[in-house]
């Protein structure tokens, strides 16, 4: 342990000493190669990262499509909200309905009574 820690504080001394000239740099403040970049839009690999998408694939989000998956979002929000509605905690009405159920289905089986 003693080995790692001298190892350790060694090199730490060393880099501190070299490093005494050193500046913090801060956001936006880097440089390619000793230039400044041309434009600072460059100083990010994030800025307008899904152009190539977006030229490739925009056809997809036109207002038409955009327009499509809206209206079959909200038929299924419709549909989802009536089935809701049909469970509603009443023990009730939900064994009436499998009384229902049971009746319908004998007598389609059945073929009458």
């Amino acid at each position: 342990m003693v080995l790692v820690i001298g190892i350790f504080a060694t090199v730490f001394a060393w880099l501190y000493l070299i490093n005494r000239k050193a500046q913090k740099v801060k956001q936006f403040n880097i440089v390619y190669v000793a230039e400044r970049p041309s434009r600072p839009e460059t100083t990010h690999f994030a800025y307008n990262f899904f152009a190539p998408y977006r030229k490739a694939l925009g056809f997809l989000v036109a207002p038409g499509i955009t327009n499509f998956w809206d209206a079959i979002s909200d038929g299924a929000h419709a549909i989802a909200d009536k089935i809701r509605s049909i469970y509603n905690g009443n023990e009730q009405t939900y064994l009436a309905r499998i009384l229902a159920f049971v009746v319908i289905v004998y007598i389609l089986i059945n073929g009458g009574f």
